[in-house]
């Protein structure tokens, strides 16, 4: 079944949204459009762009009126930032105010834009400033911020998905759509929201929404909704269907991609969920084995070799050889996990294995004297973690490198927004964003960076939920984070002051952390 979100979703993105303290609203309205249509500070873009794709956008932020309704020929449309009242607001039809008003209020004079926008004389191209960024929140939003989660909802209120999804997966599709950078969306939305995200199975109501803003002054019947002849009697395709509003790293996809290529390395900073997804995809599986590499681990304990006991040498087969002769003809596929896997020396562990990789591949070892061909099975799949963060353990060499698929583990600030409330506490998902942006700014190297799992502690866990307290966070940030991020900057105290700030590396207690914590998220 077809899922939208409800309109008592929608009442409360709106009523989210009335709250945001903004001036200059049609700059914030007009930016967001500029960025879907892909304008950035780069390069020059032509205006054409506008023309072409601007009302798409327009659409999303702005329509009053359904595709099944008949809209007014004017006021079928209002700046999302400015739904308190009427004036201000455009009185003519959406396909006329875009891209013509659009255009005339960039390049038409006005002051505003031009401590925003470059333009190019010749060929009316535009592109950003430079510090466009710093500019639009002084001429826009000051101290304040967005509602992330409301104009995400506000965005999607005619969309049609293919099932329920999360406040965090609504957001990421907003920011991809809109082409947000990390920085604009650390710096004008703010993650903490308690909306609740409830579907219903046709479109909400959009003429009580129209009732909540109420209708411009002179305009009657404006509420009340027109079906439009040219739609089908039983329609609800307002919208696109979403297919893909899962995490870029699943389950499904890495369940979809062992299956084709047998064997797939997961890296990434620690904290990235590796180890989970590797728990969870072996509960496709009817079997799995599970071992974690060391830097003593040995061939001998993978593949097999010779070893004392008592007063003999005898051959013993090591966990690779073993597992080989349990599933030999079986039918059902097995799981082999390596944890760590560049904790030992890979290219020894496997000796010459590494060419059974390739799976088309066989070689011979010396098994207790024999010579013995052995072959990866089709119904073995590996798949191994690695942390690409830790300095003090080695790489894998191109001969392993290229015989497995890798995949990638950012940390994933977004599952902070489902899982971590923010009422009574900060936003988790803005604080992670920012130090991460942070240590990314200083040492230029995306592996030296905090995951999202230190932030889902059992300790804290109540009803699905992670309901932390600055007391509890204390704890985790000066004895766990705080030492990574020193560990990350070698101990270089001026870096560590420029990702957290002059007060947060101090260490402090109580109500300074709490009152330091509140400052560096907000800033």
């Amino acid at each position: 079944m077809a899922n939208y979100l409800s309109t008592d979703t929608i009442k409360n993105a709106y009523a989210a949204l009335v709250k945001t303290k903004t001036k200059n609203e049609s700059i914030l309205h007009i930016f967001l459009i500029l960025k879907g249509c892909g304008y950035n500070r780069n390069s020059f873009v032509s205006l054409d762009a506008l023309y072409d794709n601007g009302i798409d956008y327009c659409r999303d932020l702005s329509a009053l009126f359904s595709s099944h309704e008949k809209a007014p020929e004017k006021y079928d449309f209002i700046n999302p930032f400015s739904m308190k009242e009427w004036a201000g607001n455009p009185t003519e039809s959406m396909d006329k105010w875009m891209p013509a008003r659009a255009k005339n209020n960039i390049l038409g004079g006005a002051i505003t834009w031009r401590r925003i926008l470059f333009q190019d004389m010749k060929t009316e191209d535009i592109r950003f400033h430079y510090d466009y960024l710093k500019e639009l929140k002084d001429l826009t939003l000051g101290e304040n911020k967005i509602n992330k989660v409301a104009v995400a909802i506000w965005a999607n209120r005619y969309t049609k998905f293919d099932g329920p999804v999360t406040s965090s997966t609504l957001c990421k599709y907003f920011v991809k759509k809109f082409n947000l950078t990390d920085e604009e969306e650390a710096q004008l939305f703010d993650s903490g929201s308690d909306i609740d995200l409830k579907f219903a199975d046709k479109l909400h109501d959009v003429a009580a929404i129209r009732s909540l803003i109420g209708s411009p002054e002179g305009m009657t019947d404006w509420v009340k909704s027109v079906k439009n002849a040219e739609q089908h009697e039983s329609g609800n395709d307002d919208g696109v269907v979403v297919l893909n509003m899962k995490s870029d790293v699943t389950v499904e996809g890495l369940e979809n991609m062992i299956e084709k290529h047998g064997q797939i390395i997961l890296s990434g900073p620690p904290g990235t969920s590796k180890s989970y997804l590797c728990q969870e995809l072996a509960k496709k599986y009817s079997s799995h084995t599970k071992i974690q590499f060391h830097p003593q681990y040995t061939y001998q304990q993978f593949v097999g070799g010779y070893v004392v006991e008592k007063d003999k040498v005898v051959f013993r087969k090591g966990l690779l050889l073993n597992l080989l002769d349990q599933i030999k003809g079986g039918e059902k596929t097995h799981l082999l996990i390596i944890d760590e896997i560049n904790r030992a020396n890979v290219s020894q562990v496997f000796g010459e294995v590494i060419q059974c990789l390739d799976r088309d591949m066989d070689v011979s070892i010396h098994v207790d004297g024999n010579l013995t061909k052995i072959k990866l099975p089709q119904n073995l799949h590996i798949i191994a973690t690695m942390n690409s963060s830790d300095r003090t353990i080695g790489t894998l060499d191109h001969a392993v490198r290229r015989r497995f698929l890798h995949v990638y583990c950012p940390p994933d600030t977004q599952i902070l927004m489902d899982l971590c409330p923010s009422s009574g506490f900060i936003a988790l998902s803005d604080f992670l964003k920012k130090v991460n942006s942070k240590l990314y700014e200083g040492l230029k190297n995306r592996e030296m960076a905090i995951g999202h799992t230190f932030f889902l502690s059992n300790d804290v866990k109540k009803d699905k939920k992670y309901q932390w307290t600055f007391d509890a966070f204390e704890i985790v940030f000066n004895h766990k984070i705080l030492p990574m991020i020193e560990d990350f900057c070698y101990g270089d105290l001026s870096q560590v002051r420029n990702v957290l700030g002059e007060d947060l590396p101090r260490r402090l207690h109580g109500k300074e952390f709490e009152d330091a914590l509140k400052k560096y998220v907000s800033e």
